[in-house]
């Protein structure tokens, strides 16, 4: 499945590497993604789907209430904060966005001390999103070099 084209990323592979291009996004209505079998990119597939294609829903994602944090709450809890509430029928979990955050404003966020939610909360930037996480060294556990690969791709890192 290549979940990367739903949010405008194109790949291919060419003869001496892969081909990578920026698309339009594609609207999309009618979307179920089991994640039973993506663990670790169910948070940033979730965060960006409620922001981009809140109208995808998920399941299979029990297993993340056993991880560094309880990531299903967790990921509620910091959507709030953005006006994205996370609803549960069932196992299965769905959006509904209430607000259209503006450009360039600073967002405070909890990591919940739990690395995949910093790397996932720090994709935020990507829409214009100025973050502040309250423990952005919970990257050591899995990606301690995070920041200094988004530094190099571009990304402003301010640490507090």
């Amino acid at each position: 499945m290549n979940l990367a084209r739903h949010f405008g990323v194109y790949s291919s592979p060419v003869e001496d590497g892969m081909l990578i291009r920026s698309e339009v996004i594609p609207q999309i209505e009618n979307l179920f993604l089991d994640l039973s079998q993506m663990p670790d990119v169910a948070l940033p597939l979730m965060l960006g789907c409620a922001i981009l294609h809140p109208a995808v829903k998920f399941g299979g994602i029990a297993h993340l209430a056993f991880k560094e944090s309880h990531r299903i709450q967790a990921l509620a809890k910091e959507l709030a904060k953005m006006g994205i509430e996370l609803i549960e029928n069932q196992g299965i979990y769905s959006f509904r966005k209430s607000v259209i955050l503006p450009q360039g404003i600073t967002m405070e966020f909890s990591s919940h001390n739990d690395h995949r939610m910093a790397m996932s909360l720090a994709c935020l930037a990507l829409i214009g999103l100025k973050i502040e996480l309250d423990d952005w060294q919970c990257v050591r556990k899995s990606f301690p070099d995070f920041w200094n690969e988004l530094h190099e791709l571009g990304f402003d890192s301010v640490y507090i």
